[in-house]
């Protein structure tokens, strides 16, 4: 039986290796602009397919609404990226030691719902562990 932080260890491992992987992703899409509409479409009907097989399921509250907000903001990126050929940003930051942080309310929520997800997941894990 692992304990929470075992979980979140092997999660976080998963999610570094992911994060390479994007990073390459984002390199060809430098070099292939039309996969930047392509991809994300595809992306958000795998989303939306994800959602509708759980919306099914008893439970998984947390997902659902996880879901939700990241197709929800993958959408009204979407809709940017077509209607006007880039996504418009509407905030930034800057903070010591990071450069200039701009996103749009699309991406935040694109952003919170993942975490939504990703700690409904967790919690689900743990509860299996636990049982």
């Amino acid at each position: 039986m692992g304990s929470f932080q075992e979980i979140c260890r092997e999660r976080r491992d998963r999610s570094v290796f992911t994060g390479i992987i994007i990073m390459g992703f984002l390199l060809v899409l430098k070099e292939k602009p039309q996969l930047v509409t392509a991809v994300p479409l595809a992306v958000s009907s795998a989303v939306a397919g994800a959602l509708s097989m759980l919306l099914v399921r008893k439970g998984c509250g947390i997902q659902k609404v996880g879901l939700s907000m990241v197709l929800g903001g993958a959408l009204s990126n979407l809709y940017d990226r077509f209607k006007r050929g880039y996504v418009v940003d509407y905030f930034s930051f800057s903070l010591p030691g990071i450069k200039k942080v701009v996103f749009n309310l699309g991406d935040l929520f694109v952003f919170l719902g993942t975490a939504l997800f990703l700690l409904g997941e967790m919690g689900e894990e743990f509860k299996k562990k636990v049982d």
